[in-house]
């Protein structure tokens, strides 16, 4: 079967949901940002482990053990040029993302979503 939607981030996140993890499951969002990807999902669903670099959290060095997660979820934004000049012409992700000052490493420490 095929299927196409059309939306932004915080209506497509919801369906894929839907169709590929259980409710319950535990999911690590590791380019949380903003939340952006969250606003339509009901709190109680997942357990949400909303990470950043802002937070702290490298995407390269997760917090995680093995087996202790059922989901991951990666916006490949994530990974543009620091500075601010790999997306002159697309939309400003450095006001979204904010990982151009923080060098290629930080500090791993486990943070948990817990409030809207």
């Amino acid at each position: 079967m095929l299927s196409a939607t059309v939306g932004g981030n915080e209506t497509v996140l919801p369906e894929i949901l839907d169709l590929y993890v259980a409710p319950g499951s535990t999911i690590a969002d590791v380019t949380y940002g903003k939340g952006v990807f969250w606003r339509n999902v009901p709190e109680a669903l997942y357990n949400l482990l909303a990470t950043d670099v802002q937070t702290g959290v490298d995407c390269r060095e997760l917090p995680y053990e093995d087996g202790e997660i059922d989901c991951v979820v990666f916006d490949p934004p994530y990974m543009h040029t620091p500075g601010g000049t790999a997306h002159t012409t697309h939309q400003p992700f450095e006001r979204y993302y904010k990982n151009n000052d923080t060098g290629n490493r930080t500090t791993s420490s486990r943070r948990t979503f817990s409030s809207w």
